[in-house]
């Protein structure tokens, strides 16, 4: 997918091309180059739609009845030039009206798809002890990070707390860190943990320093550095 963008130039200069919203701009006489970048946030309401694709260009009222993933990717690339794959799975898998994982449970038999944790507990159980043996292997360190990609309903880190529960140091040493962007799964993680934990430990929060039993967070890289 591409976007033809209009050619500027200002004197003495070639306009070499655009991407993402940003132009760069090279001086035939030092070889230099400078970059302009345009925010386009704000041409999102004039977008290119039509069955299914970014094609007949129109304005969006109010009330309109098109998918907004749908627009808002029509929107990215018809303003900010081809996307990648990892941008549109962001999109259609996050976006806070109609992302796939935001506003439902996927998991399961009424949902699309099921996995390990929701199988059987034996998979997180024998994670848990994986995990005991490891931290006594590192030499019973005083603080662990446990880190989860995708939590789901929270089960496997249920599973995982019930068989280390035997190892008390173990679990007083653990920071565990959930990377969840949709609100409707955070809500599901934290009453799964509650079940196993106790509601007493449940933090909701985004900006912990890492001390807290349990954390909140959109990305890996809010997490707090490993020392």
């Amino acid at each position: 997918l591409r976007a033809t963008l209009p050619f500027i130039a200002y004197p003495g200069a070639i306009a070499a091309h655009w991407s993402r919203g940003k132009c760069t701009f090279k001086s035939p006489e030092d070889d230099s180059a400078r970059t302009v970048a345009i925010d386009t946030s704000g041409l999102a309401s004039h977008i290119r739609t039509g069955d299914g694709a970014c094609g007949e260009e129109h304005t969006h009222a109010s009330g309109s009845n098109e998918n907004p993933v749908q627009r808002q990717l029509c929107s990215q690339i018809r303003f900010g030039g081809p996307i990648s794959v990892a941008e549109f799975m962001n999109t259609a898998l996050t976006h806070p009206q109609k992302g796939y994982y935001m506003q439902r449970d996927v998991f399961g038999s009424k949902g699309d798809f099921t996995t390990s944790p929701e199988v059987s507990q034996v998979f997180g159980e024998l994670v848990g002890v994986w995990l005991v043996a490891c931290w006594q292997q590192m030499g019973q360190p005083s603080r662990v990070q446990l880190v989860e990609a995708g939590p789901g309903r929270g089960t496997l880190m249920a599973d995982i707390l019930r068989a280390s529960a035997s190892f008390p140091s173990f679990q007083s040493a653990l920071s565990v860190h959930f990377l969840e962007v949709s609100p409707f799964l955070r809500s599901a993680q934290r009453e799964t943990l509650e079940r196993t934990a106790g509601a007493g430990t449940i933090m909701n929060t985004d900006d912990s320093d890492g001390e807290a039993p349990f954390v909140w967070r959109a990305a890996a890289a809010d997490s707090p550095p490993v020392s």
